[in-house]
């Protein structure tokens, strides 16, 4: 995700190292970022990992959470969460599965997401603005989110986080596979080679971890001299 990181550094840091004048121009540091692509990716990490290197106060909240069962009650959370990020400025607002907190309104769309859905869009440019907070969401379903949502000054940075291509499943492989007992022939080249469509990052590694478990089952039964994981566990 070299290129995906960039364009998230140039989003984010950039209008925080030079804030001075970002602000002499009108502008705050604060703005929306909108990570989009399929589930397994990345999204998250990045979201985390622009805190960390930020240093900034990081609130996050997947879109599920704030769905409450008592009228208002959900309104009510998304007010505080965002309350809470201007007392603590700068902060990073993050929300996952951004889809189920702002879908698109429909003539017979739910009036309770409806409700979600305008409470967010007056959080985002309301009477008190997000001068020093970054509004960072992630979506598997950018098709399904509402297009008041997605307007400029809301949302100005759309960043997609697509699949793996070889090299990058290649890097990943060798990650997860780092500290495990390889056998000689389990190489990163080699498994790139096997050719696996449509694998996520997370895909990946849940390879590595269940080619672990096998390796370790067929060594507790007895059926292997030493522990150690084989093409035969991976595939």
């Amino acid at each position: 995700l070299e290129s995906e990181k960039q364009r998230l550094r140039e989003a984010v840091t950039i209008p925080v190292e030079y804030s001075a004048t970002f602000r002499d121009a009108g502008y705050s540091i604060g703005q929306g970022i909108l990570l989009h692509g399929p589930p397994g990716n990345g999204k998250t990490m990045l979201a985390k990992a622009v805190a960390n290197e930020l240093d900034y106060h990081f609130l996050s909240v997947k879109g599920p959470e704030l769905e409450q069962p008592l009228v208002g009650e959900s309104e009510r959370e998304l007010r505080e969460l965002f309350g809470a990020a201007r007392d603590h400025a700068p902060s990073v607002v993050f929300f996952d599965e951004f889809d189920s907190l702002a879908p698109s309104r429909t003539s017979d769309s739910n009036e309770y997401k409806d409700d979600m859905v305008n409470t967010l869009l007056s959080e985002l440019d309301g009477l008190e603005p997000l001068a020093d907070v970054l509004v960072l969401a992630a979506t598997n379903r950018l098709d399904k989110l509402d297009s008041a949502v997605l307007r400029s000054g809301r949302f100005d940075t759309f960043i997609e986080v697509p699949q793996p291509d070889r090299a990058d499943m290649r890097a990943i492989f060798e990650i997860h596979a780092d500290d495990l007992p390889l056998a000689d022939p389990v190489t990163a080249d080699w498994f790139v080679s096997l050719d696996l469509p449509n694998l996520s990052g997370a895909d990946i590694a849940a390879i590595c971890r269940k080619a672990l478990e096998f390796a370790v089952a067929e060594y507790d039964n007895g059926d292997r001299e030493s522990l150690v994981v084989t093409r035969v566990d991976v595939q």
